[in-house]
């Protein structure tokens, strides 16, 4: 009985140790996920307050700084929001910018206009650049900077590094959801496989909502005249997440264009808007190569971490796989069912958790980890 009870302690010891260890990655992860579990309140433990501080950037676009109430900070983070209408107020977003300041960081999220109306353009890659230039050049006694980028941000947060000087000035990189060829994402919207660098097919059913921005930023080149300010809107509210409304909306367009968005509002896009889309694609190959990655022209930091979610429908996972090879071995990238694109899966395997953890652990401290298997 006393060696079992001595095992039992000897247990117990270690597992509080290694939670320990991973303290501000379970932290990090238990806030996004909203979890409230005795592993919650422990990581929790003795976090500072946090403030927030509303800003206006020179060129007139807003931004937010997130930083603890009173003490030192240990570093500065600059966290790049998605492609969503709420841009820095995005309540995903501001749950995790709270969270790293928990973290003693200082957390600075630049609105990006062109994301926040569902645009990607050079003039983003442009705006990331001068962010990070200008909390470089601000540097005083703080700490170096490192960047989180969510989504369609993650890959124009590459594209930034086109600009050879930036890799200077970040210490990390940290890539969730991100992309590497902006055409081979939308061909996955338009109806085509994703595939992997070797062929390997990942099986998804793309989320309708590639579709929609695509079909409704190119009304003029497939809408009658007559139609397209009732499909604008039809998109429009299937965007915002307004459902019912797009639904009666298409309903009140009626006929068989009606019927087609009812469709593809539900994720069913006939094959008619598919090849719409493949056609949109065709016409434009040259604007998506500027916004598509080729690793001959960009200067990365040494510190990569790339997170995607296995199910990810919005971002398929096998852009992280074209990455990883593009990139080479200073991408650190984990494949894992424990998110799907930029949210917390409802339930996971607890080693898809725990390589998560290490993953996370990895980004948060000074020092580069090793590959973790997929």
């Amino acid at each position: 009985m006393k060696r079992a009870g001595i095992l039992l302690i000897a247990l117990s010891l270690f597992i509080f140790a290694l939670l320990a260890h991973y303290r501000d990655a379970l932290h990090l992860l238990t806030r996004i996920g909203g979890e409230e579990s005795a592993l919650a309140s422990f990581a929790a433990l003795g976090r500072p307050e946090v403030v927030s501080v509303d800003l206006v950037y020179p060129d007139g676009t807003r931004g937010r700084i997130y930083r603890p109430a009173s003490g030192s900070v240990h570093a500065r983070y600059l966290v790049l929001h998605g492609m969503h209408r709420l841009g820095i107020d995005e309540p995903r977003l501001m749950t995790l910018s709270r969270a790293l300041a928990e973290l003693r960081l200082e957390v600075h999220t630049p609105e990006l206009e062109g994301l926040k109306d569902y645009r990607l353009g050079r003039e983003e890659i442009e705006r990331i650049q001068a962010r990070i230039r200008g909390l470089s050049a601000d540097t005083g006694e703080r700490a170096e900077l490192s960047v989180f980028a969510i989504s369609f941000a993650a890959g124009l947060a590459l594209l930034a590094f086109e600009d050879p000087s930036l890799h200077r000035s970040v210490r990390g990189l940290f890539l969730l959801g991100p992309y590497g060829d902006l055409e081979r994402v939308l061909r996955f919207y338009g109806g085509s496989e994703a595939r992997g660098p070797d062929g390997e097919a990942a099986h998804l059913r793309p989320h309708p909502y590639g579709l929609e921005i695509m079909l409704r930023d190119r009304l003029d080149e497939w809408v009658d005249p007559e139609s397209r300010e009732a499909v604008h809107a039809i998109l429009t509210a299937a965007m915002s997440d307004r459902f019912s409304d797009a639904d009666a909306l298409s309903k009140e367009l009626g006929g068989e264009l009606g019927a087609e968005l009812r469709a593809l509002i539900r994720g069913e896009p006939n094959a008619r808007l598919q090849r719409i889309a493949q056609g949109l694609i065709d016409a434009r190959t040259e604007q998506l190569a500027s916004l598509s990655l080729d690793p001959s022209r960009i200067t990365l930091p040494d510190r990569i971490f790339i997170l995607h979610g296995a199910e990810d429908r919005v971002i398929p996972p096998t852009e992280s796989l074209h990455l990883e090879k593009a990139l080479g071995p200073k991408a650190k990238v984990l494949i894992t069912g424990a998110i799907r694109h930029a949210e917390g899966a409802s339930a996971s395997e607890i080693l898809d958790r725990f390589a998560l953890l290490h993953l996370m652990r990895g980004a948060l401290s000074g020092r580069a980890r090793e590959s973790l298997s997929r």
